[in-house]
């Protein structure tokens, strides 16, 4: 039986992964800074992890780095806190795994917003283009640490650069489960951003496959993988859960522009594409949740 250790076990993507790797018979410890409430759950900050005298990760299969702050609009706020929690809770994290661990593959998930100004419409993962915000350029940074952690030490990773997350029982911190709130509580007049940005999405069971197969993966280490299930205009999502609060709610929804939920437009990125062709040809995935269907799906976990 493999022994995986999951960095931020307790947040929505870990709580996924370890149901799933459980039902796979894996043995899961979760790693968080606050919940510690059954025994298979270590409380522990990562910022205060001291590599040298903790011997966290020491005896695992595989360490699954999931723990970050993922609210870009967080990050503009307050940058340096953000920024410094996501490098150092990284950096110590890998640092341990050089002391006590140094052959268990890292699966580190970062995020698309690090290629920020990409240079083509379809970008492969050797496109490293310049992060618009600091959110994206913590990932970056923290991609660089596992690579000269790899190169030095021989620490095996895989890199999965996802788009924006989401599905059923989310919190309502980014876009899709904010408007799922507001509809869930019949609100019928809702203020949005910029409704013509274009972004790519992942469905939670797609990115949780992605992982389970990093973990299973025996010669696909050192590798990094786009990860993405679909990619959507913020107006047609918009109007997709329109569409669904008329039909199961019988409400007609408004949305309103408000500029205070406007990003600046120096930290939208231009539009993309995440070319996965290297994660269904080497890692053996392949997106399966479709537009329609997961927006449906997470709406209705909303309403129940």
């Amino acid at each position: 039986m493999k022994e995986v250790l999951i960095i931020g076990g307790s947040g929505y993507v870990g709580k996924y992964v370890i149901e799933r790797l459980t039902a796979l018979r894996f043995s899961c410890v979760s790693v968080s800074r606050s919940v510690s409430a059954s025994s298979r759950t270590i409380r522990k900050d990562l910022m205060d992890l001291h590599p040298k005298q903790n011997t966290l990760t020491k005896g695992f299969d595989a360490v699954v780095h999931l723990a970050s702050n993922i609210q870009v609009d967080e990050f503009l706020q307050e940058p340096l806190q953000n920024f410094q929690n996501n490098v150092i809770s990284t950096a110590n994290l890998i640092e341990n795994m050089r002391i006590h661990n140094p052959k268990a593959p890292l699966i580190f998930l970062s995020s698309d917003k690090i290629y920020g100004a990409a240079l083509s419409e379809r970008v492969m993962e050797d496109e490293i283009g310049k992060p618009l915000d600091p959110y994206g350029a913590s990932k970056l940074c923290s991609e660089l640490i596992i690579y000269s952690y790899a190169s030095a030490y021989g620490i095996p990773y895989i890199i999965l650069r996802s788009g924006t997350i989401f599905g059923p029982n989310q919190q309502s911190r980014t876009f899709i489960p904010y408007l799922m709130s507001k509809i869930a509580n019949k609100e019928t007049l809702i203020k949005v951003g910029n409704m013509n940005v274009v972004r790519n999405f992942t469905y939670i069971s797609d990115i949780v496959d992605a992982i389970t197969r990093s973990i299973m993966a025996k010669k696909t280490t050192n590798q990094v993988y786009n990860i993405v299930s679909f990619q959507a205009k913020i107006a047609d999502v918009a109007r997709k859960l329109a569409l669904l609060a008329k039909d199961e709610l019988g409400i007609n929804i408004k949305f309103v522009h408000d500029t205070t939920r406007s990003r600046k437009s120096s930290v939208e990125p231009n539009q993309f594409t995440l070319d996965d062709s290297n994660s269904r040809r080497i890692l053996r995935w392949k997106p399966r949740a479709r537009f329609d269907q997961s927006i449906e799906e997470t709406f209705k976990s909303y309403l129940h």
